[in-house]
């Protein structure tokens, strides 16, 4: 139930999103000597008196965010990992839906299968043979028609059964528990003198019965008796709802009501794995979890032994196969993603729609080497979730893909970076974006997209992964250090064009003595630059521009061909070298001039952070950040690329402002 108090809960806040986002006109509020607030227009509804709740006195309502400004409002909260901004937005919306007289139940993914498990049971077409034992074993225990519970009984009890599927058990038995299970007898207590014909007496004996009348197990058909509890709940179910039958008998007889429900299939139980255990933490034992692949692994096993066993008596088999019998249930292997994926409605299957997507990406001019990842990104998702139909897929999909790579090591043994994990949903967003404007169903007129909705776009990655850690700048005495080691001579202008121009070590490393250049200007010709405008650099707008040289930058006399030919010998499939020359500078240099083992974010790229440092103490006058961002390299919001700059300016206007910014900066640890 919302209430203005309610703790957060995601389901009710999307659904109240919906409700009132558009009516609402939500910003920032900033009172003085107050905490920030976010004012919401209150909406335009009647409750139920028939009188709108936005009145002329009450037309916005006013809610605390607890913070000081806008951008503290916009941190999560460790707390409800939610931001400020919307805790104190969700407590208005619980107050419009306390003033409308508007009850929400929070979503509750679990208890939506447990009823679609109900209604598998309802389904006389439906068969469940996993089940069907232990129902025809509690049906012969309320039997009136079976006189003793015992083996034989049981026996011929199954033999008619199997002969005539028609057969209906006559009960008496009332099968509901009624707590009636023993009277009083002096000073001592007896079972009740029918036993079995009390719900309760079977199930207060239902292990012992078990074992009098299976014996070894042999002949019983109920392979696992330690679930014949659960199905008891199964057997008694008097309850319509999924959330009724988990308030009765509990999570776990409903996992198991869900496993027989739907046969054990692998697309059903992986649907489920994803909703249990809800209040263990990442990285603990999953006693839920635990029970559904528990249920997995045994008829895993029965199958997999049921068709490796010889099938003769044991004394007929060859030494051989007792070498091969499956020994225990740690031998079979039960795949994460669903093997067998139902195609109901004819959709196109997310890897058959990669080939098209990727002839697509390329006509658009996209460079191959950029595309060239995708079909490896898409089947990494494909191989957890599985193949699946493109209309089948949705968000608790892409929420499984994340805690995938969250829960899953590296081959490494390192955690994936966060990086990492947006570079596949950045993949599998621009694969369903495509989808969702391409691919259509025929079957309609006119026909319709098979996907309506891309579920991995704007997927919260937040707190996924190991977050980056980014390079920090030298010290100056670092810096110092770092130019008084001997070093040859190319080493030593690598590291004077890294910190005085602001290159990426890439860009240095392939540049040629073909892209140096002089300003065209009239004044500017005395400028020297280099032109990566065609250089295999960051594949983004930004990067491709004309790096100035300051004065101080001693270059040898040109010559034709790579500045560095070295290094040609590391390049890679993508042509770039970074890899190999920043190991091999690190362990040279950089390594050597940290403090300790905790100062290990001192690289070669630290050198790019110094000299975006030192343009950043520049005063009188002060500098640009769209003059930084031409300087380095960077794409920050709202920035023009330089090529825009040039079409505004003029030719090269951009020349004399980052050389006059360049020459200001000083190098005493290079300069001497």
């Amino acid at each position: 139930m919302t209430s203005a108090k309610q703790t957060f809960d995601e389901s009710i806040y999307n659904a109240q999103k919906a409700d009132y986002d558009h009516a609402c006109a939500i910003e920032y509020y900033p009172v003085k000597n107050r905490k920030l607030q976010v004012r919401l227009e209150v909406p335009d509804r009647k409750a139920s008196n028939g009188l709108s709740i936005k009145t002329k006195n009450k037309r916005y309502t006013f809610k605390s965010t607890f913070c000081d400004t806008i951008g503290q409002a916009e941190r999560l909260n460790p707390q409800s990992r939610i931001s400020y901004r919307d805790e104190a937005v969700f407590a208005a919306y619980c107050q419009f839906d306390g003033m409308l007289g508007i009850v929400r139940e929070p979503y509750d993914p679990f208890a939506e299968l447990i009823d679609k498990a109900l209604r598998q049971f309802k389904n006389p077409n439906i068969a469940t043979p996993k089940l069907d034992p232990y129902l025809t074993f509690f049906d012969f225990l309320v039997d009136d028609n079976v006189k003793a519970k015992d083996d034989l009984h049981f026996l011929g009890y199954n033999l008619q059964r199997q002969f005539d599927p028609s057969y209906k058990p006559t009960i008496s038995t009332k099968i509901i528990r009624s707590s009636l299970v023993v009277e009083k007898q002096g000073d001592e207590y007896n079972t009740v003198a029918s036993d079995h014909a009390y719900w309760d007496y079977i199930l207060d004996n239902l292990d012992t019965t078990y074992e009098n009348i299976a014996g070894q197990g042999q002949g019983i058909g109920v392979s696992a008796p330690h679930f014949l509890a659960y199905v008891a709940d199964i057997y008694e179910s008097i309850v319509s709802t999924g959330k009724d039958f988990i308030k009765k008998y509990g999570r776990k007889s409903a996992i198991v009501l869900y496993f027989f429900a739907f046969d054990g299939r692998s697309r059903e139980m992986f649907d489920l794995y994803s909703t249990l255990d809800p209040q263990v933490s990442k990285g603990i034992n999953r006693p839920e979890a635990a029970l559904l692949k528990d249920l997995s692994d045994h008829y895993e096993y029965i199958d997999h032994a049921s068709l490796t066993v010889d099938p003769r008596p044991k004394e007929f088999w060859p030494k051989e196969a007792f070498e091969q019998e499956p020994r225990d249930h740690a031998a079979v292997q039960v795949n994460t993603a669903p093997t067998y994926i139902p195609n109901l409605t004819g959709a196109p299957t997310i890897l058959g729609c990669l080939p098209i997507w990727m002839d697509h990406q390329l006509s658009k001019g996209k460079r191959e080497k950029t595309v060239k990842y995708y079909p490896a990104h898409i089947h990494k998702c494909v191989k957890i979730i599985g193949n699946q139909p493109v209309d089948m897929v949705q968000y608790k999909h892409a929420k499984a893909i994340a805690l995938w790579f969250d829960n899953h090591p590296q081959s490494n043994g390192k955690r994936y970076a966060r990086k990492t994990i947006e570079t596949y949903f950045s993949t599998m967003t621009m694969l369903f974006s495509y989808i969702q404007r391409a691919e259509m169903n025929e079957k309609f007129i006119p026909p319709r997209p098979w996907v309506t909705q891309n579920p991995f776009a704007n997927f919260d990655l937040a707190n996924m992964g190991e977050e980056t850690r980014s390079w920090e700048a030298l010290s100056e005495d670092q810096l110092c250090n770092l130019f008084a080691m001997d070093m040859p001579d190319d080493h030593r202008l690598i590291f004077n064009i890294l910190i005085k121009g602001g290159f990426r070590l890439d860009e240095v490393c392939l540049l040629t003595w073909e892209q140096l250049k002089h300003g065209t200007k009239e004044g500017q010709e005395h400028i020297r630059y280099f032109d990566l405008s065609t250089s295999i650099v960051k594949n983004d707008r930004f990067s491709k521009r004309n790096a100035v040289l300051p004065d101080s930058l001693i270059l040898p006399s040109p010559k034709t061909g790579m500045i560095f030919p070295d290094f040609e010998r590391f390049k890679n499939a993508d042509g770039k070298v970074s890899k190999e020359v920043s190991q091999i500078l690190n362990e040279k240099y950089l390594w050597k001039i940290r403090y300790n083992e905790d100062d290990d974010r001192k690289a070669v790229h630290s050198l790019r952070h110094n000299l975006i440092g030192l343009i950043g103490g520049l005063t009188n006058p002060s500098y640009e950040q769209r003059h930084l961002d031409w300087i380095s390299g960077h794409g920050m919001k709202g920035s023009k690329p330089e090529s825009e700059g040039q079409k505004t300016y003029g030719a090269d206007p951009d020349l004399s402002i980052k050389y006059e910014i360049l020459n200001r900066v000083k190098h005493p640890w290079s300069d001497g």
